[in-house]
């Protein structure tokens, strides 16, 4: 039902990441680049930077000639040359200063990206809703002017320039707006959403100060922000978007929003079992090593008791490998020790063996899935739940 936009935000914030991989390494280069000019002045005026007396000498000379720094240390004023000269100095000072910008914007403007791709998800998720329940979107009793009508053409275009409207409308509320339409309207639960809430929130509110106020923090984020993610942040002070702080955005936006649609979808089609297709997405982010994004997915797919039995145990595994590699096993170790997967196919069985790492048992049984066409030595190789069977020498037999 939402398969085809949860697939495009998916592959619209994996883009993300890998611009974001290939890019930041360019520009870390070229601040790096300027590190022995970064030590030398830090060497030779250790003070410098923090004595405004000092930048404002700089600005006001033109001269070429070295540069008299007056350094203030143990209460006495001394006065050092530097191999600087004023011009030399600040053309160095304007090109590290530019570096860092830019390494900056790069970080800025991609969570710019994050929220305008769950935006344009959000806007495909409500058009679907919209068209299939028009009353729910609360246009019945909405008026337009013959003039209006007529520049939009059919009564059925008009129909759609109401639900746009609507959505537009929507949009243009913050995000608390957008969760109170989807729990009291939609009648969704909300539960993995509403425990990452102030977080999420936080990364809106960044957003909108990068956006409408230079980066500098405003009230509206103050009164907005839950005080555990403002800590030594008052109003005018600059934010600056971090490389692990975007990193967790991203995968905490991927699997709030998808998990949000993937809810509505299974309350409008519990049927539907396209949406066990969300396993191969959850595939994808355990091969990335995205293990918190996987392990949403696959909760929610193992917990879906609509869906079809196998694809609720290829869930189970993917969430039980998730726990394992995040350190976390024992959270989990009992369960998958009890559970018997004798009447099953005996892929899952071989799994199992893997994420008990029972080696042994493992290596008896792979020659007749192997045999049977059940598993390939593609799948051995690439498969992230056979990660630690991989280091075993025994599995150099099935390398190919």
């Amino acid at each position: 039902m939402f398969l085809e936009p949860i697939n495009q935000l998916s592959e619209n914030l994996k883009a993300l990441r890998a611009f974001v991989k290939v890019i930041s390494p360019l520009l870390l280069e070229n601040i790096i680049c300027y590190e022995p000019i970064i030590k030398e002045i830090r060497d030779k005026i250790p003070e410098f930077i923090i004595n405004s007396q000092n930048e404002q000498n700089i600005n006001k000379l033109t001269s070429d000639e070295p540069l008299k720094i007056n350094v203030i240390k143990d209460d006495e004023s001394k006065y050092i040359n530097i191999n600087f000269s004023v011009s030399g100095l600040r053309k160095n000072l304007n090109e590290i200063s530019e570096a860092i910008i830019h390494y900056q914007l790069l970080y800025n403007s991609s969570l710019m990206s994050l929220i305008s791709f769950t935006e344009w998800f959000l806007s495909q998720i409500l058009h679907d809703y919209f068209e299939k329940f028009p009353d729910v979107a609360d246009i019945s009793e909405k008026t337009i002017t013959f003039q209006d009508l007529r520049d939009i053409g059919t009564i059925e275009d008009a129909r759609r320039y109401l639900i746009e409207s609507k959505i537009e409308s929507i949009l243009w509320g913050d995000f608390e707006d957008w969760l109170k339409l989807f729990k009291d309207k939609f009648k969704l639960s909300l539960s993995y959403i509403e425990e990452n809430k102030p977080m999420l929130i936080e990364v809106f509110q960044r957003r909108n100060i990068l956006v409408h106020n230079g980066g500098r923090v405003n009230s509206i984020y103050i009164a907005k922000v839950a005080a555990e993610f403002r800590k030594d942040l008052s109003i005018g002070d600059m934010v600056n978007i971090k490389p692990q702080y975007l990193e967790r955005s991203i995968n905490l936006f991927e699997r709030s929003f998808i998990i949000l649609a993937a809810e509505l979808w299974k309350k409008l089609a519990p049927s539907d079992d396209n949406r066990a297709r969300l396993n191969t997405i959850a595939f994808d982010h355990l091969c990335a090593e995205n293990w918190e994004v996987a392990e949403s997915l696959s909760y929610f797919i193992m917990s879906d008791k609509k869906l079809p039995e196998k694809d609720r145990l290829i869930g189970t595994m993917n969430y039980w490998q998730c726990l394992k590699w995040q350190g976390r096993f024992e959270e989990i170790r009992g369960h998958i020790e009890e559970t018997d997967f004798s009447a099953k196919d005996e892929i899952f069985v071989l799994a199992q063996f893997a994420l008990l790492d029972k080696n042994k048992e493992f290596f008896n049984l792979v020659p007749r899935l192997l045999e049977s066409n059940k598993i390939t030595h593609d799948d051995l190789s690439l498969w992230p739940i056979f990660r630690e069977i991989r280091k075993d020498p025994i599995y150099l037999n099935y390398q190919q």
